[in-house]
């Protein structure tokens, strides 16, 4: 495993109570390419790590209603000695206060009652799944989007510039009609995948 992060072959990886963890890249596309959502059950580190990637992810993080309760769940297991119990608390506590970040979740889920937090989950699951959708409709209508030769294009960096012609401006009683286009959206997303491509519209209209 470690010779495989040499090779840059994990999405993340992280040390956990001394034992090492990861999520392969290759398993992530494969579940990618099969149209399914991938989800990752991972501690802070790895959230910290997928977050600077170019993985299109949404970070949920799951956490107890208190230490207190923390510890009393540890405790019922009965299968880790005293010294794993409080290292699990130690590493918890720093996690918690980590989870708290806006910068790095974008949700929060308060576990107190496992059914309920079950069924929140679901909720954002299909709330997700209800944006994607909508994407994929709007980048489906993209694709069959032809730009008349009556239209001027321009290009600056990775930002491509749609001019509508001077006859359908001054029909419309407009003063200017725009598109610009950011092809540099298209990085990132799975990896090996893309992210969507981000359109600005700049409409004028005359006084």
């Amino acid at each position: 495993m470690e010779k495989d992060i040499l090779y840059v072959k994990f999405l993340e990886y992280a040390l956990v109570h001394e034992n090492l963890y990861g999520t392969s890249i290759e398993v992530v596309e494969v579940v990618s390419d099969d149209w399914k959502r991938c989800i990752l059950d991972i501690d802070v580190q790895g959230a910290t790590f997928v977050r600077s990637s170019a993985l299109e992810a949404v970070f949920i993080f799951i956490c107890p209603p208190s230490n207190e309760e923390l510890e009393k769940r540890l405790r019922a297991h009965g299968i880790e000695s005293e010294d794993q119990v409080q290292k699990r608390l130690r590493n918890a506590k720093i996690e918690l206060e980590r989870g708290k970040s806006p910068s790095l979740f974008d949700h929060i889920l308060v576990n107190d009652d496992l059914e309920a937090c079950y069924q929140n989950l679901k909720i954002f699951f299909y709330v997700i799944q209800s944006q994607i959708t909508e994407l994929t409709l709007h980048h489906t209508v993209m694709e069959n989007f032809k730009i008349p030769i009556s239209h001027s294009l321009s290009k600056v960096d990775d930002r491509i510039s749609i001019t509508f012609p001077s006859s359908i401006i001054e029909f419309l009683n407009f003063t200017s009609i725009r598109f610009m286009l950011d092809v540099s959206s298209l990085k990132g997303g799975a990896p090996g995948g893309t992210r969507g491509l981000t359109i600005d519209s700049q409409v004028m209209a005359a006084a």
